[in-house]
């Protein structure tokens, strides 16, 4: 590699330690991201720092000078005017006006705004790298966080309006025997136009028929649209559950042919 290439290889991975842990660490084998994470956070700092300064004794010189013609103004006003003591011009005024204004620029101007950020960023990484969990920048890490949520929950709507034009209308549950729903191993079968999410693989559903354990569930395509099978299977008096579920069932009836697997 040429140092050219090498400088370019440095840089690329300095910015890249900047991005949330979970982005960089997929380049580890491509880049010394993990090795570097120390080093951008100190180099973030220093940044933040040395720019902070600069550019606090640049807002700085302005505000003494505004400050020094307001105390002017005070001391002319309090001469012409000598019963007049409502402000006074003291040392004490000065340095309460100088402490503020190094507030007013860490916290109210987009130039300390930034080099505050970028100073406490880096030290945040910094101190994470010392303790061997190297991590991004935060903000940019809340900001990656909030986008996978929102954009789970758009999946999960897309998926959920699928299913449910898939589903069809919603029409109440149906029960059959195992057999006539095509289910050979179970005594009953409920067959729902919407899942239950309660009725898991395993859970115990007490009933004025009995106690029934619920198998393997079946998604099935039928003539009417999609449908999930709930397999019943009658639960012995040996037999240990460890979640119930209290539910009426539906009348038992004859199986229809809209019940039948949907040809394609």
């Amino acid at each position: 590699m040429t140092a050219l290439g090498a400088v370019a290889r440095t840089v690329l991975t300095l910015a890249a330690c900047f991005l949330p842990r979970a982005v960089w660490a997929r380049w580890s084998d491509r880049l010394p991201v993990f090795r570097m994470a120390l080093a951008s956070g100190v180099l973030t700092l220093g940044t933040g720092l040395a720019f902070g300064v600069v550019g606090y004794l640049d807002f700085a010189v302005d505000a003494a000078s505004r400050t020094n013609e307001a105390m002017l103004r005070v001391a002319e006003r309090q001469a012409g005017e000598p019963g007049n003591r409502g402000i006074e011009a003291s040392p004490g005024m000065s340095a309460t006006l100088t402490m503020l204004a190094a507030l007013t620029y860490a916290l109210f101007t987009a130039r300390g705004l930034a080099c505050s950020y970028l100073t406490l960023s880096g030290l945040y990484r910094t101190m994470a790298a010392l303790a061997n969990d190297p991590r991004g920048d935060p903000l940019l890490g809340l900001v990656r966080a909030g986008a996978l949520r929102a954009a789970g929950r758009t999946r999960e709507t897309v998926e959920r309006l699928d299913r449910e034009l898939r589903e069809g209308r919603e029409v109440p549950d149906r029960l059959l025997l195992g057999p006539d729903a095509g289910l050979p191993h179970a005594e009953l079968a409920v067959i729902a136009a919407r899942r239950k999410p309660e009725w898991t693989a395993g859970t115990a559903l007490v009933t004025e028929r009995g106690c029934f354990r619920v198998g393997e569930v079946v998604e099935r395509e039928t003539t009417e649209g999609l449908r999930t099978f709930y397999p019943l299977h009658e639960v012995g008096a040996a037999e240990v559950m460890r979640r119930m579920v209290r539910c009426e069932l539906p009348r038992l009836e004859n199986p229809l042919p809209a019940y039948e697997p949907a040809r394609r």
